[in-house]
C-alpha cells in the first residue's frame, strides 16, 4: 500500500506541475542517474494502524540546498488516501515553491514560464496597470513557448479586467477572449488549469453558463487536485441554480490552497456561494476575510455594501461604499441594485438579502 500511495502522491505532483509549467518532469528509478535542476522526494512512514505521515521535499542537487519541504499526517479509511486534501495541498504547495524557485534562480530556458509566474503576480494585485502589465506578459510567455496554458491566462486575465472594470471597452476584451479561449483549447485540451480559466471566461465574460459548467465539470474530473478548476465549477455551478453544489466545491478548493498566495481568490468564490445559498451570516465571513486580504479587490467591498446594509449596520455599509468609490470613483448604490451590466449581479439570486435597506443609500 506504502509503495501505490508514494507513487499516486507522485502523480498528483506531476500532473499539477505540467499543468502549470513547461518544465520536464521525469520519474527517477532507483540507482538511476538524471542530471536534474530540481529533485522531488516523497517519503511516508505509517504508523498507529490507521495513519500515514507523508513528507515532500523541493531539493537543487547542484547547490545541494534544500527549497522546500512539509509534511502532513493523513487518516488511512481503507485504500490508500491519495485524494485527501492533505495530499492535494502539499502538491499544491510544491507547484507555488517551484513558481518561486523559477523566478529567483530559473535559467533562461524557463523564461517562458517565469513570464508566465510573473503575470500571475501581476493578475492577482488587482490593480488595473498590473493587470495590464500580466495582460502583456502572458503574450510574452506565450510567443517563446506557443501553449495553451498562456492563452488561457490571457483570457482569464481579459476577464477579470472586465469584471473589475479596468476597460471601457468590452467589445474589444470579448473578441480578443473568444480568439484566446478557442486557440488554448485546441492546443491543450486535456489541461485541467486551461480548462479550468476558459470555463472561467466562458461564465464570467461571455455568460455562456451551460459551456462554462461542462468546461469545469470536465477540468475536475480531469484534476481533482487542481483548486482553480473547484473554483471554475463552484462559479458555474451558481448560474445553472445548484447553489448547494457550489458552496460544497468551493470549500473544496479552498481546502486545497489553504496556506497558498492569492487566497482572497479563493474566499472570493467561498462568499458568493454561500451568499446564494442564503447563508448570509457566512458570505459576510468570508466577504469580510476576503477584502482583509486584498483591500484593492472591489467584488468583496460590492458585496459587503449589500450585507452591511440588510444586517442595518450603517457605519459598515457606509465605510464600504466609501472604499469602493476610492477604487472605482463612478461607483453609486443605484448602479449596484440596478445597472444590470454592473458585476454584482449575485445580490439579486441572494435569498433573504432585503434590498430595501440597500436603496436608503442611493
Amino acid at each position: 500500500m506504502m509503495e501505490w500511495f508514494v507513487q499516486s502522491v507522485a502523480d498528483v505532483a506531476t500532473r499539477l506541475l505540467n499543468e502549470s509549467f513547461s518544465i520536464d518532469v521525469r520519474s527517477r528509478d532507483d540507482g538511476e542517474d538524471i542530471d536534474a535542476h530540481w529533485q522531488i522526494h516523497v517519503a511516508t512512514q505509517k504508523f498507529e494502524n490507521a495513519f500515514i505521515r507523508l513528507r515532500m521535499a523541493l531539493e537543487c542537487p547542484a547547490s545541494k540546498t534544500r527549497i522546500w519541504a512539509n509534511e502532513a499526517t493523513i487518516l488511512v479509511e481503507g485504500s490508500p488516501p491519495t485524494e485527501h486534501p492533505h495530499v492535494y495541498l502539499m502538491c499544491n504547495q510544491l507547484v507555488e515553491a517551484v513558481g518561486d524557485e523559477l523566478l529567483s534562480r530559473g535559467d533562461s530556458e524557463q523564461s517562458a514560464d517565469r513570464d508566465c509566474r510573473l503575470a500571475i503576480r501581476s493578475l492577482f494585485k488587482m490593480k488595473p496597470s498590473a493587470a495590464a502589465e500580466a495582460d502583456e506578459l502572458f503574450a510574452t510567455a506565450f510567443a517563446t513557448s506557443p501553449r495553451g496554458l498562456y492563452l488561457a491566462w490571457r483570457a482569464q486575465c481579459l476577464t477579470i479586467m472586465k469584471a473589475e472594470r479596468y476597460s471601457s471597452n468590452s467589445d474589444a476584451l470579448k473578441e480578443q477572449a473568444e480568439a484566446l479561449c478557442a486557440h488554448a483549447l485546441e492546443l491543450e485540451p486535456n489541461n485541467a488549469m486551461v480548462l479550468a480559466t476558459v470555463a472561467n471566461t466562458q461564465g464570467q465574460l461571455f455568460r455562456n453558463h451551460e459551456s462554462s459548467y461542462g468546461l469545469a465539470k470536465r477540468a475536475v474530473q480531469l484534476n481533482p487536485s487542481n483548486p482553480m478548476a473547484w473554483w471554475a465549477l463552484s462559479s458555474s455551478s451558481v448560474y445553472i441554480g445548484d447553489t448547494d453544489a457550489s458552496l460544497r466545491h468551493a470549500i473544496q478548493a479552498s481546502r486545497l490552497v489553504t496556506t497558498l498566495p492569492n487566497k482572497f481568490w479563493w474566499d472570493n468564490q467561498l462568499f458568493g456561494s454561500a451568499l446564494v445559498a442564503g447563508k448570509l451570516k457566512l458570505a459576510l465571513a468570508f466577504a469580510k476575510e476576503c477584502h482583509a486580504q486584498n483591500p484593492s479587490f472591489r467584488p468583496p467591498l460590492r458585496y459587503l455594501v449589500a450585507l452591511y446594509a440588510n444586517m442595518e449596520l450603517k457605519r459598515d455599509a457606509e465605510k464600504a461604499i466609501s472604499l469602493l468609490q476610492d477604487l472605482e470613483p463612478d461607483f453609486s448604490v443605484s448602479r449596484l441594485i440596478n445597472d444590470k451590466a454592473y458585476p454584482a449581479s449575485l445580490i439579486h439570486k441572494a435569498p433573504g438579502l432585503n434590498l430595501d435597506g440597500l436603496r436608503a443609500f442611493s
